[in-house]
């Protein structure tokens, strides 16, 4: 049934400390909004300033790289002007470090270049300050 996935999917994110996590079409102002509910969840957590510029960095650009970059669903290309891709953001607490977490589809034709970025770009995690 739909409602047991959903209540497993708020489980795992509950157990696994996700601050906020969205599953959907991107668009700005779905960014703007999400980048809101991110800071003041990382205040009411009381994470230090520095880590919460950096993690807020972190997420409006891998938000910004679903928005533009992640593969359009051709059913929904007459929205194009508000929407773009569809993808999923998380953004969560481990141990002592936080972390983003970003997944899309990108068309075949951008695999190559995209993986020439991706082993370029380092993996960083932000050591949590309270």
């Amino acid at each position: 049934m739909l409602t047991d996935a959903i209540r497993a999917i708020h489980d795992l994110a509950h157990k696994n400390r996700v601050i906020f996590y969205y599953t959907g079409h991107f668009s700005q102002s779905i960014i703007t909004a999400a980048g809101d509910i991110v800071r003041r969840r990382m205040e009411s957590r009381e994470v230090s300033p520095p880590a919460q510029r950096k993690l807020f960095a972190a997420f409006v650009e891998m938000a910004q790289n679903v928005l533009h970059y992640a593969e359009e669903d051709p059913a929904e290309a007459a929205d194009r002007a508000s929407s773009r891709g569809f993808g999923t953001i998380w953004l969560g607490h481990e141990a002592e470090r936080f972390f983003v977490l970003c997944s899309n589809s990108v068309p075949i034709r951008s695999i190559a270049a995209l993986t020439r970025v991706c082993h370029h770009a380092p993996s960083t995690l932000i050591k949590a300050t309270t």
